[in-house]
């Protein structure tokens, strides 16, 4: 999340212990703890934390990875796009139409952290939701995708709006974009700066069925990537898992694993996970319409 420079004296560091679990059962567990393990070291420099994400999508079985550098050079780092076609898409006739469903986060960090919570918690979270959506019915095809540079100015989702070899198949068929960002202090709930309506409100849908209030948290001056996409009028959506108390975390010496809570982080899978299928299987296009 691209925050702009906050000064805020010494504040200690606000911990919750959920007092209640989803039910976590078989492989389910066992991907997550393969997520959880990767927040034992994570690199710093982005070419690296390119390569170990792209290993963490091969380990969960992909075979078809791209990397579209944003300048320059043809591997990492870049934005990293991973396909995941509907259960029907073998069936497909050439030049039948198609639609999909962006799942996102940033790979990139600043500051003097490790960049754990900003946002590798995010690129993590977005893998396992990759493991999990696979073995799943879908009616659209989905593109994962890591944006590199979030932290220069939202400059990775910004290229890949402007020109991908995605694009041109599909400017007018997202479905949505739903974008992952600091996970792991609270369970995920909507940015409404920078989130469609109608997805907002599907999101606190999914939540009373667990009997959470996940209702949008506004958080003023920062900036991610669902905003290039909403501006070129795509229904998109921003979730995280922070307050605006949270922020002095961003970008400070603070920002390693130990500052996102494990119990935290698996409780938002199965409610990331049944909302991105509840916008799978929405049967009119989403209101790309923020006004709130």
């Amino acid at each position: 999340m691209k925050t702009k420079k906050i000064h805020i004296a010494a504040i200690l560091l606000f911990a919750m212990t959920l007092l209640f679990a989803f039910p976590l059962f078989g492989q389910e567990v066992e991907h997550l703890s393969d997520v959880w393990k990767e927040f034992t070291y994570i690199p710093l420099k982005r070419v690296d934390r390119c390569k170990d994400i792209v290993e963490m999508f091969k380990h969960f079985g992909a075979d078809e990875i791209y990397v579209e550098p944003i300048e320059g050079g043809r591997s990492c780092p870049g934005n990293i796009i991973v396909p995941l076609k509907s259960g029907t898409a073998k069936d497909r006739l050439d030049g039948d139409s198609v639609s999909y469903i962006i799942i996102s986060a940033h790979l990139d960090m600043e500051g003097d952290g490790v960049g754990a919570l900003d946002n590798y918690s995010g690129s993590l979270m977005m893998a396992a939701l990759y493991k999990g959506l696979k073995g799943s019915e879908r009616a659209h095809d989905f593109l994962f995708i890591a944006f590199d540079r979030e932290e220069e100015g939202l400059l990775g989702s910004k290229a890949f709006v402007k020109k991908s070899r995605f694009m041109p198949k599909m400017p007018e068929n997202i479905h949505a974009v739903i974008n992952l960002e600091c996970l792991g202090i609270t369970l995920p709930h909507p940015w409404p700066e920078g989130s469609s309506d109608s997805l907002e409100d599907l999101f606190i849908e999914v939540g009373k069925r667990y009997n959470l209030d996940l209702s949008p948290v506004s958080i003023k001056n920062v900036r991610t990537d669902s905003l290039p996409f909403l501006e070129k009028g795509f229904p998109a959506i921003t979730l995280d898992g922070i307050m605006p108390y949270d922020l002095f975390i961003l970008g400070s010496r603070l920002d390693v694993p130990a500052v996102i809570d494990k119990n935290t982080f698996f409780q938002s899978y199965p409610i990331l996970l049944e909302y991105i299928l509840e916008v799978d299987a929405l049967s009119e296009w989403p209101d790309p319409k923020n006004v709130r």
